[in-house]
């Protein structure tokens, strides 16, 4: 399936399950997260000045056995863009659950930080076997 039909359903999909659309970033957000799987960093996702940017981590670009991820196919390039990958959003239960929604209210998350939501609910899900991991991005850097 081309790429561009792939995001359309996969939006189509978001819009249906309630995913917060309108949640966005702060502008003088700088987060780092890891993308981990079984217990192996694989890669970085990072906002920085409002780009969110996804690269592959050393240990994936030098291991020629690992497969890319479909959504990001080159282990040697750099990918950027201003919103957020469904990859990553969908991590985002809908703040319609009414389990999702006192957890939102008790713990005082802002429903509208995309970051915030993605630090308290992004990091497992049930769809895929990837774990996501918010990090200082001082000590990110060491680790790449």
């Amino acid at each position: 399936m081309e790429a561009r039909k792939y995001l359309q359903r996969v939006l189509r999909l978001m819009s249906r399950i309630g995913a917060n659309r309108r949640a966005h970033v702060p502008e003088d957000a700088a987060v780092t997260f890891f993308l981990v799987y079984h217990g192996m960093p694989i890669g970085e996702l990072s906002i920085r000045q409002g780009l969110w940017s996804f690269r592959y981590t050393d240990e994936v670009r030098s291991n020629k056995e690992l497969r890319p991820l479909i959504m990001f196919p080159d282990p040697e390039k750099t990918y950027e863009t201003k919103e957020l990958w469904p990859f990553f959003r969908m991590r985002i239960p809908s703040l319609k659950q009414p389990a999702v929604r006192a957890i939102v209210e008790r713990e005082h998350i802002d429903e509208h930080n995309l970051i915030d939501l993605l630090k308290r609910f992004g990091r497992r899900t049930v769809s895929n076997p990837f774990e996501l991991v918010a990090s200082d991005p001082v000590q990110s850097l060491g680790h790449l």
